[in-house]
């Protein structure tokens, strides 16, 4: 998104996006149909081998902007300008999430440590006021002044389409669908959302069907699950979608169970699509400022299932995004990075 508001704003001569992946997937077509838009991909085995072509990309120009997000490319850049090797007027580095909050398991340790490279940036970028305050709290006051609260931007979202009937063919008529969208692993808590099904149950609600877009590794064991606690007649599992915004569409609420978040962008896209609401744990700063968003009391299958009991049983109407999305637009995100 950044990229393409910088090439749209006319503001460089080149925007060079370095891709620390093996190969081109097609998934930049628009990046790189643009006439000033180079992209390199580091082509490399591994993360740690992309890093030395990452440096030889920043050592053979001189830049005017260079940005980048996640710890360990973030550190990467600082490094690389502390020692002269990346060669930019200005560095901006965004957290991609609270780092400090997550349990990384053995790794963990190796990657916060990875926080002592920071400070060649000139701003560091966070997605929420707790994820500030968290970052500062953690790295002892050393970045205060390099940090800046900066809401995620979000790409204007389009008008979604009729949802395919098949995936539903087996749900009746009357009953209250509850889209939950993400990778199935650890760090999504996708087992809370089936729980929560169970605890809807527990407070008499049964008009209710579980719709779980995404694949992963969890996939298995949620299915056995499922399959445990009964519930096969009210979760589905619909894996990978190219676009689950058709599929959020048939959907009477979202639901988002994870830990910890940087900013959950899914929310924004449940509401988009014509839910109406989304519930959530409290995973990320600033969701109770979202409209059409409800806040769990704590982090449990119960207060899920309450705070999901209690949207479902009141009609609203959909709630109206157009002014908060207008401060997530993508060039408001560039232009306050710049400082303009």
């Amino acid at each position: 998104m950044l990229a393409l508001t910088a090439l749209r704003s006319d503001d460089y001569d080149e925007v060079v996006c370095f891709v620390l992946s093996r190969g081109n997937s097609g998934t930049l077509a628009e990046l790189a149909a643009h006439p000033k838009c180079k992209l390199i991909y580091a082509n490399a085995r591994s993360e740690k081998y992309g890093l030395f072509a990452l440096a030889k990309v920043c050592w053979q120009s001189n830049y005017s902007l260079a940005f980048s997000s996640f710890t360990h490319l973030n550190a990467a850049l600082s490094f690389f300008k502390k020692v002269g090797i990346l060669k930019s007027s200005r560095l901006v580095t965004r957290e991609s999430t609270m780092i400090f909050e997550r349990d990384l398991g053995f790794k963990g340790a190796l990657v916060k440590k990875l926080y002592y490279l920071y400070g060649g940036q000139d701003s560091i970028v966070c997605q929420t006021e707790r994820m500030e305050s968290s970052l500062n709290l953690h790295t002892h006051g050393k970045l205060q002044a390099k940090t800046v609260t900066i809401p995620n931007p979000v790409n204007p979202l389009p008008m979604v389409e009729e949802p395919p009937a098949d995936p539903f063919l087996h749900i009746p008529r009357g009953i209250k669908r509850i889209a939950w969208c993400g990778r199935l692993s650890k760090v999504k808590s996708p087992h809370r959302a089936i729980e929560t099904i169970a605890a809807l149950h527990a407070l008499g609600r049964h008009d209710i069907h579980l719709i779980m877009i995404g694949d992963g590794p969890l996939r298995t064991e949620l299915t056995a699950l499922i399959e445990m606690m009964e519930l096969e007649a009210f979760v589905s599992i619909l894996g990978y979608q190219d676009n689950p915004m058709i599929l959020m569409a048939a959907c009477d609420v979202g639901l988002v169970t994870s830990d910890v978040e940087g900013f959950p962008n899914v929310i924004l896209e449940m509401l988009a699509s014509g839910t109406q609401g989304v519930v959530t744990t409290n995973c990320a700063g600033g969701l109770d400022e979202i409209p059409g968003v409800s806040v769990a009391a704590e982090n449990s299958c119960r207060a899920l299932a309450e705070a999901i009991n209690q949207v479902l049983s009141v009609e609203n109407a959909t709630p109206n995004l157009s002014e908060f999305l207008s401060e997530r637009a993508p060039q408001r995100f560039y232009e306050r990075i710049l400082g303009r």
